[in-house]
């Protein structure tokens, strides 16, 4: 790391743990060394930050996109390739594949945060001028990272929910991606990853 970007994290760091230890410290429960130890820890790559890390790399996916949720899938193919990015803080996707014939491109960035003890996940593709924002939380029934969240539907003009099934294991990911119809949850998406 240069010294430039070395005093740019200290200072960074510096700053959230102020803005994070004033009402706390105001409180009177924390001395000033607790409360930048205890930020200093939240801030600080885990296990589930590891877990990411094993899934960088490149990856092929097969992809199955319904438009009809009770016709047939439409196919296709795309190429992954994730890094771990903010010095093993949040895994960065970059998605290259095909939708209906055309080009599709997408931005994914994944992180865990250790303060809420939950998966985010940032969405962004070259069909929208919006992203989905998503939290996830493991799921021991699915033995999946279960995510809720919304993004903009561009029919109604309002935010439409989400829920994004992931189940990981050795070399192999499968990924489910439901959305309302009315009252009723369907599914819209469904890919499977194979690491190259």
């Amino acid at each position: 790391m240069s010294r430039t970007r070395a005093t740019m994290a200290v200072l960074c760091t510096v700053c959230a743990v102020l803005m994070i230890s004033v009402p706390v410290m105001a409180q009177g429960d924390m001395s000033p060394e607790e409360v930048m130890a205890t930020a200093m820890q939240m801030g600080t790559p885990g296990e589930q930050h590891a877990d990411l890390a094993k899934h960088a790399g490149a990856w092929k996916v097969a992809v199955k996109m319904w438009m009809d949720p009770t016709g047939q899938p439409i196919e296709s193919s795309a190429s992954v390739n994730r890094e771990m990015i903010l010095d093993g803080r949040v895994q960065k996707e970059d998605f290259q594949g095909n939708m209906m014939g055309q080009p599709f491109s997408g931005l994914g960035l994944t992180g865990y945060d250790n303060v809420t003890k939950r998966y985010w996940s940032i969405w962004m593709d070259s069909t929208s001028t919006g992203t989905t924002l998503s939290w996830g939380t493991w799921n021991e029934e699915a033995q999946a990272i279960v995510y809720h969240g919304e993004s903009p539907d561009p029919m109604t003009g309002e935010m439409a929910k989400t829920k994004i099934l992931i189940r990981q294991e050795e070399g192999k990911e499968h990924m489910e991606m439901y959305g309302m119809m009315g009252d009723q949850e369907v599914k819209w998406l469904e890919m499977e990853y194979v690491r190259e």
